[in-house]
C-alpha cells in the first residue's frame, strides 16, 4: 500500500469519527489543544499529523489509533455499487409489488 492511500484512509477515518462522534473540526481542535485549522488541513490532505497527534485525535473522539488506518472502502467496483444495485432492487421489487396490489384489489372491485 502506497503512503498517498494510507493518507486518504486515515483522512477518510478521521472524517467519519469525528462526524460520528457530533464533533464539528474546532469541537475536536479544542480537545486536542490544536488549532481548528490544523484539523482542517489534515482533512484535507495539505498536512498529516504525527503519532503523538494521533494520539491525541483517537483520545478526543474516543476510538483506538489503530482503527484510523483500517480501510472499510470497498474493493471493487462491484463492491461499491452494492448498494446502489440493492437499494435500486427493492425500489423495483416494491414498485411491482405495489402493481400487483393493485391490479388484484381492481379485479376483486370489479366483480362485485
Amino acid at each position: 500500500m502506497q503512503y498517498a492511500q494510507l493518507k486518504q484512509i486515515y483522512i477518510d477515518n478521521l472524517k467519519k469519527f469525528r462526524k460520528q462522534a457530533g464533533m464539528s473540526q474546532l469541537q475536536l481542535g479544542l480537545r486536542c489543544d490544536t488549532p481548528a485549522s490544523y484539523i482542517c488541513e489534515i482533512e484535507t490532505g495539505r498536512k498529516f499529523p504525527s503519532l503523538e497527534m494521533i494520539t491525541k485525535i483517537a483520545d478526543a473522539l474516543q476510538v483506538p489509533p489503530h482503527l484510523f488506518l483500517l480501510d472499510a472502502r470497498p474493493k471493487t467496483p462491484v463492491q461499491a455499487a452494492r448498494p446502489l444495485l440493492s437499494a435500486f432492487a427493492k425500489k423495483n421489487l416494491a414498485e411491482q409489488l405495489a402493481a400487483q396490489v393493485n391490479s388484484t384489489i381492481w379485479r376483486v372491485v370489479r366483480k362485485f
